[in-house]
């Protein structure tokens, strides 16, 4: 039909103070003046495409905090039974702090099990972040993306977390 469609945030209308008398035939005209003036800011709409793009993100960002939740676990799991790393590991989660983890043997077959079972989730959500940030990587680097800020965006948060 040809007709001009644009959908507008409620909170990006001017309004005029003391402008309190509210009525749908009135906000019709304002909506229509501001519009027809150029003055109204349309939002973006995101369609399939996008959507989907978002659930991609959604999901790694679910194995992000999966993956602290992990790591806490763990640590909690050392507190209990009074484990620290040596004073050579300055700090947590390095490949030397892993490799000590995995070097790490307890009195008990059940405490082996249950530490072992701990490092294999955290191996296996890391695995699933892997597998998510190449994907978010593909494509963002292959689809039509409408706006290239959001692609680089989506680039820093994969690489700055790896």
């Amino acid at each position: 039909m040809g007709v001009k469609c644009a959908v507008i945030a409620p909170s990006l209308i001017p309004k005029r103070p003391g402008d309190q008398v509210k009525t749908d035939r009135r906000d019709a005209e304002q909506l229509a003046r501001l519009f027809r003036a150029g003055e109204l800011t349309p939002i973006y709409v995101p369609g399939r495409e996008d959507e989907a793009l978002r659930e991609l993100v959604r999901a790694r960002e679910s194995a992000k905090e999966d993956a602290h939740r992990a790591r806490q676990r763990i640590l909690k799991f050392l507190l209990r039974h009074q484990i620290e790393p040596p004073v050579t590991i300055k700090r947590r989660w390095t490949k030397k702090y892993r490799a000590w983890l995995g070097q790490l043997t307890f009195p008990y077959e059940p405490m082996q099990v249950a530490f072992s079972e701990l490092l294999h989730a955290l191996d296996e959500i890391e695995q699933r972040m892997g597998r998510l940030e190449r994907a978010l990587v593909e494509q963002a680097s292959s689809s039509p993306v409408r706006n290239r800020k959001s692609v680089d965006l989506i680039k820093a948060l994969v690489k700055e977390d790896a």
